[in-house]
C-alpha cells in the first residue's frame, strides 16, 4: 500500500471513528438525562406515596374533628308575641325580673322601677335594674329577658368590674297596660 492510499483510509476510518464516538457521546448523553429525569420522577413517586399514607393515617383523625365541630342544631332566640304587662302584676315585676336572674345564677343589687316614666302616658314603665355575677350568667339572663313578652327593649347596658365578678346594670322598658 501506498502512503497516499495509507493516507486515504486512514481519514476515512478517522471519520468513521469520529462519527461513532460523537454517537456514543449523544447516547451516554441521552442516557445521562433520562437517568436524572428517572431519579426526580422517582422522588416525586415517593412524596407522593408519602403523601397518600399521611392521608390515610390523618382521615379517621380529620373525620373525628369534623363530627366534634360540626353544630349540631342552632338554637334559636325566643321572639314571642308582644303583650302588655296587666294592671295586676305591676307589684311583681321586680320579683319576676329578679327571679329571671336568679335563674340565670345572678345575685341581684336591685330591680326598681321608675313610676315616673309613666307620667308622659307612654304606656311604658322603666325599670332599672343592677346585678352582680360572671358574663355566661348574664347572656343567659339576657336570653331570658327574650320570653318576658311584655319587655319592650333594653334601653341600656353598663357594666363595672368588680373585685368579685362584674356588675351589670340595664335599663329595661316595659310595655304596661
Amino acid at each position: 500500500m501506498k502512503p497516499k492510499e495509507i493516507l486515504e483510509t486512514l481519514k476515512g476510518s478517522l471519520s468513521y471513528l469520529l462519527v461513532g464516538v460523537v454517537a456514543i457521546l449523544i447516547f451516554f448523553v441521552i442516557g445521562f438525562y433520562n437517568h436524572r429525569s428517572l431519579n426526580d420522577l422517582e422522588s416525586d413517586i415517593n412524596k407522593v406515596r408519602a403523601d397518600i399514607e399521611e392521608q390515610r393515617v390523618m382521615a379517621p383523625l380529620y373525620k373525628e374533628l369534623i363530627e366534634k365541630i360540626k353544630v349540631k342544631a342552632k338554637k334559636h332566640l325566643p321572639f314571642p308575641a308582644r303583650a302588655k304587662l296587666p294592671k295586676e302584676q305591676h307589684e311583681q315585676i321586680t320579683t319576676i325580673f329578679a327571679d329571671l336572674a336568679r335563674k340565670a345564677n345572678l345575685e341581684v343589687v336591685s330591680i326598681t322601677p321608675d313610676i315616673n316614666s309613666l307620667a308622659g302616658g307612654s304606656g311604658l314603665l322603666v325599670v332599672n335594674a343592677a346585678l352582680k355575677g360572671d358574663f355566661f350568667s348574664f347572656r343567659n339572663y339576657l336570653i331570658s329577658l327574650g320570653n318576658v313578652p311584655y319587655l319592650e327593649h333594653l334601653g341600656e347596658i353598663q357594666i363595672q368590674t368588680m373585685p368579685v365578678g362584674k356588675e351589670f346594670r340595664l335599663k329595661l322598658w316595659v310595655a304596661v297596660g
